[in-house]
């Protein structure tokens, strides 16, 4: 059995698909496969998969749209594949050289793991999913029914495969109001056998597009940007330099987060000052002559 399967998923976007499956080979582990797990791609896209499966460590599962977003071929695609270690990447996001062997590391402890989680805007900011999936906090606010919190994404997470299988808790169509990945790693959070880990580096690299100015850019834009984070990763420095990011974005973050603390607790003087104010009138009305002595004339329009 090799050490590590890494899941591709992959619909309409050829030229990142590319970029994606580069990361991924490159890796510090060098016996893994990687499974471009194709969910009704294009013709675009199959003709690049086809293309990277020249390497004997690529395999390219051409399965045909599954609903929604394909949950179901995931999990033909996990009971297909050759290792214990699952490993997830979008086809528009990228793993920096020692992802894998970091998972792998976490997963011989471990049944669920992931990267120090974060996000980059188009401007090269790195943004941070703060969780530990080592603390009971967090898995008890990932389980909420109240609260649609999520700090466990596609790309960078990672399992056992054994332990998926055992609990029996397989990728399928998400309910409605569920993000996929939520709802799938709310169920594997609540099985007993799940024990969390996260590392402290930030070892996926995640491009949104959805809801920022990404969403308006070509493809070759989307391409451009990636091969530019490709390079950085490779470099000698390229862990350090996204680490050192991720903690600049850590502290902006808890910057804002400050100060929202802070308005918030502003707001909730000035309504606590109002209700008080309020209150005093409402005693002071009670207290005075007239109220008292309007009192039967009240009793009267309650029973009436």
């Amino acid at each position: 059995m090799i050490p590590a399967s890494v899941l591709v998923l992959s619909h309409d976007r050829p030229a990142l698909l590319q970029r994606s499956v580069a990361s991924a080979l490159a890796q510090t582990v060098e016996d893994l496969e990687v499974l471009i797990v194709g969910d009704g791609v294009t013709d675009a896209v199959r003709a690049s998969a086809t293309e990277l499966a020249a390497d004997p460590r690529v395999r390219f599962l051409d399965y045909a749209k599954g609903s929604n977003r394909g949950e179901s071929n995931r999990d033909l695609a996990i009971r297909d594949a050759r290792s214990n270690a699952i490993l997830y990447l979008c086809d528009d996001d990228l793993f920096m050289p020692t992802h894998v062997e970091s998972m792998l590391e976490l997963l011989e402890t471990n049944t669920f793991a992931q990267p120090a989680n974060c996000w980059i805007d188009e401007n090269g900011q790195l943004f941070p999913y703060a969780a530990d999936l080592a603390s009971e906090a967090t898995i008890a606010r990932h389980l909420r029914d109240d609260l649609r919190h999520n700090a466990v994404s596609i790309t960078g997470t990672a399992h056992r495969r054994d332990f998926y299988l055992e609990a029996d808790l397989p990728w399928a169509a998400t309910p409605d109001g569920f993000w996929p990945d939520h709802w799938q790693w709310r169920r594997m959070m609540g099985h007993p056998s799940f024990s969390g880990a996260t590392s402290p580096h930030a070892t996926a690299l995640q491009f949104p597009h959805l809801g920022s100015p990404r969403a308006q850019w070509a493809e070759q834009q989307r391409a451009a940007e990636l091969d530019r984070w490709l390079k950085l990763a490779q470099s000698p420095t390229g862990q350090t330099q996204v680490d050192a990011l991720l903690t600049r974005g850590a502290l902006r973050q808890a910057e804002h987060d400050h100060y929202e603390v802070m308005e918030l607790s502003q707001v909730a003087t000035l309504l606590q000052q109002r209700i008080d104010h309020l209150e005093s009138e409402v005693a002071r009305v009670e207290g005075s002559l007239s109220w008292k002595v309007t009192a039967p004339l009240r009793s009267l329009r309650r029973r009436l």
